[in-house]
């Protein structure tokens, strides 16, 4: 195996593309003022959305075709990075060339992945959490735009999971449909940062509901195995068959109506006024509460985006900040990389290529085995504050290292004493500098379980899976998440964002700092290195067939940790995966990749 040397951070052009993922520029279209900009594909060149839209026929890859699928983006005014969605992420760059910002980018981008996935691992009633850097103030902020709990739901405990009768079978239930915050997020991010109209930003996603796209691979195989969901209630079926009845398949060109009337209400009406007030929250009010839901008008009218303050943490020379409470998606990467650090991770060499490095990284993700980053599996341990407020600090890691030396963690390994010495993910800078890390979900498997769809919108059953986290919560307010955008800084000016997703985002992005960070790898090295995944279990720690070395994993197991080797279905379920935008302060340069395994993408000017 090739030794892994340090080197200075994004400086590394080898194999690099200027145009990023598909080759095509910009298509030259003037900069005019904000007020007559226009992001319709209509605009963007012959024969533009159709090379992007035949890339979506690329048979899946594994491997290195799999990395390769990907290159390396290269800029010095604008870069975007998007883990799906290749159209969207171009629209996001021209949103960028034509006079928006960062924000603006990612919100057309975001807005038309969701519609190019037809609402299955993303939702237009899903959620948003925005890390955001403010380049003319130096400030980071936080928007969080998770989903609320319902005002009615008191007994959280008995929303329903499975079919009694059939446990393998989801019970398809209104009770399991929470308080959206995605498209509040959107438009309190406009009406803060966007300097776009807000109607500009729609543009893509109208297009692509109201004319159609071809079906790719990924979304016709999706259609096909979830028929009996999307074929529940007449609503869904209506979306997703066509006039014969039939449900879509690959190459058939998918439009979607009804989302581009709900679409077109948000934006000339007002995301607050149509979504939240008016007529498409009046509907999905009644289509909740058809399936037993206690979901109620008021849950809708009182939905408030809200602004934490970001969480930051020192690493390796940077200030890492993400994701401030009541989402616990940052304080556990606060934990993680506080723990690294007592660990002394880095003095070992990569975890890739060094044993004991490896054993010391899995500890500390796992928080000493603890596994106290899921708020539904984590352990108590005597004398040490695991609250989330405690987690960021590292005072608790402090203790936790301690407790786990005492013996006072159960089945903990302890390293010796160190020596001295589907969801969507996006990333933007602009040319002013702002700076966005960004993650969107719809937290939940693709479509969820219940069917309902209102207004071309499909509705998550994110609540079957989470009702311990709900009752912590409490009825009507915030409900905690996982997810961790960052925006990493060094010396005040920002230097990597992040956006993250996947049951192993937590892994994935503390391997991706410390290949950053410790080793200075650009993103994408980072994002296609080997990587940690979630076993879902505090005992045994997974990892995808083909990316470790054999011979480092039993050595390893020969230090006392357990492993699980998984391909498939199962490597999908347990992995994260990252879209990372680097900025080099000294030069503008600015780098981004996309993880192979999904037609995202990163691209550059």
């Amino acid at each position: 195996m090739t030794s892994i040397s340090r080197r200075s951070f994004l400086n590394s052009a080898a194999g690099a593309t200027v145009l990023g993922l598909s080759g095509l520029a910009g298509c030259g279209y003037p900069r005019r003022g904000a007020s007559d900009v226009s992001l319709s594909p209509t605009t963007w060149g012959d024969g533009v959305v159709d090379r992007y839209f035949a890339q979506d026929d690329t048979p899946r890859l594994g491997g290195d075709a799999m990395k390769a699928r990907h290159p390396l983006a290269i800029g010095h005014q604008g870069i975007i990075a998007g883990s799906t969605g290749n159209v969207a992420v171009h629209a996001g760059l021209l949103a960028l060339e034509r006079g928006g910002n960062a924000v603006d980018a990612a919100l057309a981008t975001a807005l038309t992945q969701i519609c190019l996935a037809g609402g299955s691992w993303v939702s237009y009633a899903g959620f948003l959490q925005m890390m955001y850097y403010e380049a003319a103030t130096g400030q980071i902020h936080n928007l969080n735009a998770a989903f609320n709990t319902v005002g009615d739901e008191n007994e959280p405990f008995t929303i329903p999971t499975d079919d009694p009768e059939d446990p393998s079978r989801p019970l398809p239930d209104g009770r399991t449909a929470l308080v959206p915050g995605f498209m509040a997020g959107v438009e309190a991010a406009h009406q803060r940062w966007g300097v776009l109209p807000f109607e500009t930003i729609f543009e893509p996603a109208i297009h692509f509901a109201e004319n159609g796209f071809p079906v790719g691979q990924l979304l016709g195989g999706g259609i096909q195995r979830r028929q009996d969901v999307l074929s529940r209630l007449p609503e869904a079926r209506a979306v997703f068959t066509r006039s014969n009845g039939d449900f879509y398949e690959n190459g058939d060109i998918f439009a979607q109506p009804a989302l581009a009337a709900t679409l077109r209400g948000c934006a000339e009406q007002g995301v607050q006024s149509y979504f939240y007030e008016g007529e498409w929250a009046d509907r999905f009010v009644a289509a909740v509460q058809a399936e037993g839901g206690h979901m109620t008008m008021d849950d809708m009218r009182n939905y408030r985006v809200s602004w934490p303050e970001p969480l930051v943490v020192r690493y390796s020379g940077v200030d890492v900040h993400t994701v401030g409470l009541p989402a616990y998606g940052g304080a556990h990467v606060h934990q993680a990389l506080n723990l690294m650090d007592l660990l002394d991770v880095r003095a070992y060499g990569h975890y890739t290529e060094s044993p004991e490095a490896l054993f010391r990284l899995i500890q500390a993700c796992t928080a000493l085995r603890t596994r106290s980053f899921w708020a539904m599996e984590s352990l108590e341990v005597p004398g040490v504050d695991l609250s989330l407020a405690a987690r960021a600090t590292r005072a608790s890691a402090t203790a936790l290292w301690e407790a786990a030396r005492e013996g006072r963690i159960p089945d903990a390994l302890v390293p010796p004493v160190t020596p001295a010495g589907h969801s969507d993910c996006i990333a933007v800078v602009d040319a002013a500098g702002n700076v966005v890390g960004m993650t969107h979900t719809i937290n939940t498997a693709s479509w969820g379980t219940t069917g309902i769809n209102v207004g071309g919108v499909s509705i998550p059953d994110s609540a079957k899976f989470q009702q311990q986290q709900i009752a912590n919560a409490g009825p009507g307010v915030r409900l905690p998440d996982p997810t961790s955008p960052l925006i990493a800084t060094r010396n005040g000016m920002p230097v990597v964002s992040i956006g993250s997703i996947g049951s192993g985002l937590h892994y994935k992005t503390l391997c991706a700092l410390t290949s950053l960070f410790d080793f200075g790898m650009d993103p994408k090295e980072a994002i296609d290195v080997g990587a940690l995944m979630d076993s879902f279990a505090l005992d045994v720690q997974s990892v995808g067939e083909g990316e470790f070395d054999p011979d480092l994993i039993a050595a390893v197991e020969a230090m006392g940790q357990e492993f699980r080797v998984d391909s498939g279905a199962a490597m999908a379920g347990g992995r994260g995966y990252l879209v990372v935008v680097g900025i080099d302060p000294a030069t503008g340069r600015l780098e981004g990749s996309a993880p192979g395994e999904f037609l995202g993408g990163a691209e550059a000017y």
